[in-house]
């Protein structure tokens, strides 16, 4: 099983710095792939039984700390046609992990502690982690005319124990020697495996077809969403931030499907990864 950890991070380092050596265009294909070898490779990681924290840490520590991009390659180069650079996405990612709705009750009621609870998370195979969330959250409320898809991506009971604070998994607000760190911005949220299943009977008909056209690129710049990157070159790669936030939701709507087949809540907290600059 490390020998099959140790083998994924290599390949990543080395494509990695085929990303790094390319420009323009080829840089943003190497990217591509890159993208999709890794969440293939980390579902098949986790499905072994190697939890999803064990695999973040290993790629950290292993390519110097260099931070998968979601859609903008990680190169000093500028656009071959814009002269710009498209800007690395921010560093937010959204956790999920299915979990019977008896643990949050024992949490609640003060029989099962935090760090106990911390170790759930951080040793189960389950959990999934996703990027432009914000994005997703836009497209599947029909840019906030959908009330019922509104912040499926994000939204819940907060998640508190018997004293009433509310959980926030410290495992992550960890600052590494280097300057390198995990921040949680916001308490665990939970939705109900009513929640769930109600959900994911919304999600299920939706193909990739009826997303893209729910996923207007002009609305999406208009929402402000896409404002750090240059606008140039959001356009000109339209498609393929598109097709990262179909990605994205193939990824939201088996989990959400998943989870309602086993009766199961959702765990969500939320998180950003940096350097040094996102103290608070």
């Amino acid at each position: 099983m490390d020998l099959q950890l140790d083998e994924f991070v290599h390949q990543v380092n080395k494509r990695m710095e085929e990303v790094d050596a390319s420009s323009g265009h080829m840089a943003l294909e190497l990217q591509t792939r890159l993208s999709v070898y890794m969440t293939e490779q980390i579902k098949k990681l986790m499905k072994q039984g190697i939890p999803v924290m064990t695999i973040q840490d290993a790629l950290r520590t292993a390519v110097n700390d260099r931070v998968e991009q979601t859609y903008a390659p990680d190169a000093d180069d500028n656009d071959e046609e814009t002269g710009e650079r498209l800007e690395p996405p921010i560093g937010g990612i959204t956790y999920y992990l299915p979990m019977e709705e008896a643990v949050i009750a024992a949490f609640a009621a003060g029989d099962l502690d935090g760090m106990a609870l911390v170790e759930q998370i951080r040793e189960s195979p389950d959990i999934t982690l996703l990027e432009m969330t914000d994005g997703l959250d836009l497209v599947l409320s029909d840019f906030g005319k959908n009330q019922k898809l509104c912040d499926i991506t994000y939204a819940g009971e907060i998640v508190a124990g018997s004293d009433g604070e509310a959980f926030i998994p410290e495992y992550l607000n960890v600052k590494e020697a280097d300057g390198y760190q995990y921040i949680i911005c916001d308490p665990a949220v939970f939705k109900s495996a009513t929640e769930v299943k109600s959900i994911a009977a919304l999600l299920e008909p939706l193909n990739q077809e009826a997303f893209s056209k729910k996923a207007n690129i002009k609305k999406l710049i208009k929402s402000g969403w896409l404002d750090a990157y240059d606008p140039r070159s959001v356009k000109k790669e339209a498609s393929f931030i598109i097709n990262e936030l179909w990605n994205g939701f193939a990824v939201l709507q088996e989990l959400y499907l998943k989870a309602a087949e086993q009766q199961k809540g959702i765990l969500i907290f939320v998180g950003y990864q940096g350097d040094t600059d996102l103290d608070t």
